[in-house]
């Protein structure tokens, strides 16, 4: 991937979205998160946080794209080669007296051939994922990407793990399906265990933010809190999941478990997360009959 390879489906959508300015894109969609940082590392939108929260902002390159339809700094096709002009008299057989020269045939110009722009080197592609791997802890997570999304990935893969540094090897899960995973891991093996256990997680947790806050809605027996107390904590829990994912983090919830406690994960790390209602003990006095 370079920054001007063009945008899938979503991406432009997205940037459309963000440059129309009718329906702002901000950390209460951290679904959109992901995407949006796409955007941002290739100069196409600005995330400037305030307050601990941010908002995405078009830049001069993004406007550009939606205008041409391609990002500024893409490279230009290269000049083709002017053909050999074909020469201005043909060649005609003698005809006899009484017959007339036949007329020169047609010739048929090739089919043009669209200019492919050069490849990038794995170092001008794989170098930036490297760097996203290390950012996230060395373990990468991408929620759900689609298909094309899914299909650059594995491409920036190829071109990565020729550029892993001495010592780590790059690995990746969820080649079709589910969340798309990257880890960079030590050669020795001590990370074995850890990849291990987050690439056989995928199927043994929730890792949708709307699925885990259903799954706490429908049975919210862990905490020792009211109803009353309920829409507060499912406000928490969606801001500890867009502040997670914003730090390549996540908050998961066990499917096998009876009583659903949400997980929270962040930078290879994962705690439990736990509520209790403050509570006032109260003297109770029974009131006389009659």
């Amino acid at each position: 991937m370079h920054p001007w390879s063009p945008l899938n489906d979503r991406q432009l959508a997205l940037l459309t979205r963000i440059g129309g300015r009718t329906e702002p894109v901000t950390s209460d969609s951290p679904k959109l998160a992901v995407t949006a940082r796409a955007l941002r590392d290739w100069g196409l939108v600005t995330m400037p946080r305030k307050k601990g929260r941010w908002q995405a902002e078009i830049t001069d390159a993004g406007r550009f794209y939606l205008e041409h339809g391609h990002h500024p700094d893409r490279p230009e096709p290269a000049p083709r080669k002017p053909r050999a002009a074909a020469s201005e008299a043909e060649v005609l057989v003698a005809a006899g007296p009484e017959q007339d020269a036949d007329p020169p045939t047609e010739t048929k110009s090739a089919p043009k051939r669209a200019v492919k722009p050069p490849r990038p080197s794995p170092a001008t592609v794989g170098a930036p994922l490297i760097a996203q791997v290390r950012e996230a802890g060395r373990f990468l997570r991408i929620p759900d990407p689609s298909a094309e999304e899914r299909a650059r990935y594995r491409r920036a893969f190829d071109a990565a793990r020729q550029c892993a540094p001495e010592g780590y090897h790059l690995k990746y899960s969820g080649r079709a399906t589910g969340d798309f995973f990257l880890g960079l891991l030590r050669v020795t093996g001590e990370d074995d265990t850890e990849w291990n256990r987050i690439r056989l997680a995928r199927s043994r947790v929730i890792t949708d933010v709307k699925d885990a806050l259903a799954a706490v809605t429908k049975d919210h027996s862990a905490f020792e809190i009211s109803e009353e107390v309920l829409p507060r904590l499912l406000v928490l829990l969606r801001l500890l999941a867009d502040q997670a994912l914003a730090r390549y983090g996540e908050i998961a919830v066990a499917k096998k478990r009876k009583q659903p406690r949400p997980l929270l994960t962040v930078h290879g790390r994962t705690y439990e997360i736990g509520f209790r209602e403050r509570q006032k003990q109260v003297r109770y006095v029974p009131k006389q009959p009659g």
